[in-house]
């Protein structure tokens, strides 16, 4: 008679999801050192600090930084790869690490943040009032000349929404794309807009 033995318990570990973090993350991960910087925590002390309280894939940014300051790094070095801060910024850190001003170096980035998105909002909102003209011209174009000569509403409707649907991508896709190369930034600045919002978003950035 053969002997069944009870099944061996196997632990899987559990999936995680990492990704870069969302601007919010980031805005509150600067602002927290910020605080923890000018209590004069130390680097490493503070990175682990505001680690325990992110999501899991700036989490583990912030804790390799905290270990490659204690092996000898700088900040700004060890803040590089984290994805806390733009590589924009990490001559910002390394002067702040000079000049002994983390603490405002950080709050301004958290505020430089909350910049970025309001730029994105009103660039957003400036969208709206276009898009629901074209919207509402598209689908109540056909109903003047349905209504006098008759027809059906949904086969005179649906080449355009094929318009309306291409030009949805165009708009929310194909540009933020084309915004990324040198020559279309170069001349969107030229432009009545969207170049007035980024021309004040720039001049408050360098004025702080």
């Amino acid at each position: 008679m053969a002997t069944l033995h009870p099944a061996r318990r196997v632990d899987v570990p559990p999936v995680v999801i990492t990704g870069p973090p969302t601007s919010r993350e980031r805005r509150d991960a600067l602002e927290s050192l910020g605080r923890l910087f000018h209590a004069a925590i130390p680097p490493a002390e503070a990175l682990r600090t505001v680690a325990a309280s992110a999501t899991r894939g700036l989490g583990l940014g912030l804790e390799r930084a905290a270990a490659a300051t204690e092996a000898g790094k700088t900040l700004a070095d060890a803040l590089a790869p984290s994805g806390l801060i733009e590589s924009s910024a990490i001559g910002l850190v390394r002067a702040a690490e000079t000049t002994g001003a983390l603490d405002t170096v950080f709050f301004e980035l958290a505020a430089d943040i909350d910049q970025d998105r309001l730029v994105r909002s009103r660039l957003i909102r400036s969208l709206v009032y276009p898009m629901l003209v074209v919207v509402s011209a598209v689908l109540l174009e056909p109903l003047p000349r349905i209504l006098l000569f008759g027809g059906r509403y949904l086969p005179a409707i649906l080449p355009r929404l094929g318009i309306l649907v291409g030009l949805l991508v165009l708009v929310f896709v194909g540009l933020p794309a084309l915004l990324r190369t040198g020559p279309a930034r170069r001349l969107l600045w030229r432009a009545p807009w969207p170049a007035t919002i980024y021309v004040r978003r720039v001049r408050g950035r360098f004025a702080r």
